[in-house]
């Protein structure tokens, strides 16, 4: 097949090289010409590597030139292309590009059910890559109103709130959610079916949480008044009565414990407030101390006492143990990743601030803006050891290489050696003591780093990032762009200790990059206490994100799109939340946050 689609990109240069030389068009048609022979010629070449390379580069190679035939009208072939790779052989990040683009083809040819059946294997699988991202949720949304399925488009309209950077496009958004969300209320009134009223009050939760979080984040650049016809306390599904939670509020943990414990109790008195009423949530927190045998045995009493749905534990041991069960009578959110496989259906469910969803989506983000040579820096740790794993996994899958990793003493003010070797200083410096030795006389010399390098991955806390990028500048590397994770910026702004780390890109949630907004729970923490720990400042949204989550997990959702304070979650397949991070760089010591 492939050779078939080859010997049709032949005939179809060779045509356009015939009516090229023939066109008396002018430079402007000539210019878009000489451009669809290129791209047509790179398919050509494309096709040609593939059918000598082994998978996943194979596959690779097709998936390029089929970008290629499609964007330059030539659909079927594109689609023949396409229909000859396997997808259920396809690793994660190959797969997403064949879906999306089938589903682009099926758009092409106005068959919406279609574009839906092509999106299917990308639901509850994460989408790391906020221009992907954008791209499936569009192609949700034009294909649902087609079929005029207005829970689906929804949901697909509240997946694409943390991607629209066009004033305009979220209004529209917003306006469109608004009036599904009339739709559903009024449905709610009058719909018999359990099953179908269940759905309903689902998307109802998520639309009115998604308003809300809009109203906060968004209200300077318009007015937005209609969003008051819906009121927060008007919300049709509860806060589970009964709520259990497991913290190691004792032993080494306590601290961390704490600023999640103090997350959930803001998130809930922010409910009290907005609703204006005595509670009806019964919260209970039960310490685990840091062990997997307490943790195990304040879950049995959680349940014992009646609760509707269980937060934690902590500590990635005690959620391992735990993970073990098979199944939940109650359901309950972990605030750690576990090592076990896992199904969504379990009544498991996962929402953690992971270091290595982090470095995988710094190294998406630095691979959409066209950088292609890394090389790493991390600290001789474990922690380091993970981050570094889970970037290089990431870049391996988007195609690419790394030049040169090393790791640094954390403990350490010099990280001078491992700069030096990253970028090959030490081979120049060992050039030049030779050819001095060789001739016999001094030489003058400026030490030269390796040029086949155009960005630097770097996984530091504060101090040994504002201790590193002086030092790439000293080291010649002061042009390259930095990325890193947020655990180089200390949550709240500091720009006297901070100007040393201009220029670097991070990724992080809003809780921390939206410090410049007024926002009301962050408020009430510092108010109700005012010696919050600011070391474990992201764990205060951790548990506010938890608290507001138990309404919408409580009744098992296969499905969920939730715009919180940690990041844009997106329910997987395995239960885990997947936190898309926000994209920020340093100004002036300050973090200013990027347009997607």
């Amino acid at each position: 097949m492939y050779n078939r689609a080859s010997h049709y990109l032949i005939c179809l240069l060779l045509g356009s090289l015939v009516i090229s030389g023939c066109s008396t068009t002018g430079p402007q048609a000539t210019s878009a010409d000489t451009l669809q022979r290129e791209e047509l010629l790179q398919a050509q070449i494309l096709l040609q590597q593939a059918e000598n390379s082994r998978s996943p580069q194979k596959e690779n190679y097709q998936l390029q030139a089929a970008s290629f035939l499609f964007y330059q009208g030539e659909i079927d072939q594109a689609a023949e292309i396409l229909n000859g790779i396997d997808s259920e052989q396809l690793e994660m990040g190959l797969l997403i590009r064949r879906q999306l683009l089938s589903a682009d083809i099926a758009e092409q040819n106005q068959a919406p059910q279609q574009v839906i059946d092509a999106l299917k294997p990308l639901n509850g699988i994460p989408l790391g890559d906020a221009l992907q991202a954008k791209r499936y949720y569009l192609l949700q949304i034009r294909a649902y109103q087609a079929l005029n399925i207005f829970i689906l488009e929804a949901e697909a309209r509240i997946g694409i709130m943390a991607y629209l950077e066009d004033g305009d496009a979220r209004l529209d958004n917003l306006q469109r959610m608004l009036d599904i969300a009339l739709l559903a209320n009024q449905q709610i009134e009058t719909e018999d079916n359990p099953s179908r009223l269940e759905t309903l009050k689902q998307l109802m939760g998520q639309l009115l949480s998604a308003l809300e979080n809009w109203r906060q984040r968004y209200s300077h650049e318009q007015d937005i008044a209609q969003l008051e016809e819906i009121q927060e306390g008007d919300l049709p599904i509860q806060t589970p009565q009964k709520i259990g939670v497991l913290l190691p509020l004792s032993g080494r943990y306590s601290k961390a414990a704490e600023a999640v414990r103090d997350g959930i109790l803001s998130a809930y008195f922010s409910e009290l407030k907005s609703n204006e009423q005595e509670p009806s949530v019964e919260l209970r927190f039960y310490d685990t101390h840091g062990n997997q045998d307490k943790a195990w045995d304040a879950y049995l009493e959680a349940i014992q006492y009646g609760a509707e749905f269980i937060i934690g534990p902590l500590t990635k041991d005690a959620v391992n143990y735990l993970a073990m069960t098979e199944e939940f009578d109650i359901p309950l959110l972990t605030l750690n990743h576990t090592a076990y496989l896992n199904d969504i259906d379990s009544g498991l469910y996962q929402l953690a601030l992971s270091p290595e969803d982090e470095a995988s989506q710094a190294a998406i983000q630095a691979w959409n803006n066209g950088l292609r040579n890394p090389v790493i820096l991390v600290p001789n740790s474990n922690w380091g050891e993970r981050v570094s794993l889970a970037f290089r996994e990431t870049w391996w899958q988007l195609g690419g290489e790394v030049r040169s990793e090393q790791r640094y003493a954390a403990k350490e003010n010099d990280f001078s050696t491992p700069i030096r070797r990253a970028f090959e200083l030490d081979i120049s410096d060992q050039r030049h003591r030779t050819l001095q030795k060789g001739l016999r006389q001094t030489i003058k010399f400026t030490p030269r780093r390796r040029q086949d390098v155009d960005f630097i991955f770097m996984a530091a806390q504060p101090r040994q990032a504002r201790l590193l990028r002086p030092q790439f500048k000293f080291h010649y590397a002061g042009t390259l762009p930095i990325y890193s994770t947020s655990h180089l910026y200390q949550g709240t702004p500091n720009s006297q200790q901070d100007r040393d780390m201009d220029g670097i890109t991070f990724g992080d949630m809003p809780w921390t990059l939206d410090m410049g907004k007024n926002h009301p729970m962050r408020q009430d923490i510092l108010t109700l206490w005012p010696n919050a720990n600011k070391k474990h400042w992201r764990l205060y949204a951790l548990g506010v994100d938890a608290y507001k989550l138990s309404a919408f997990l409580h009744s098992r959702p296969n499905n969920l799109n939730y715009y919180g304070e940690t990041g844009h979650l997106q329910l997987t397949h395995d239960g885990q939340l997947y936190r898309q991070l926000e994209w920020a760089t340093f100004q002036r010591g300050v973090p200013r946050q990027l347009q997607q």
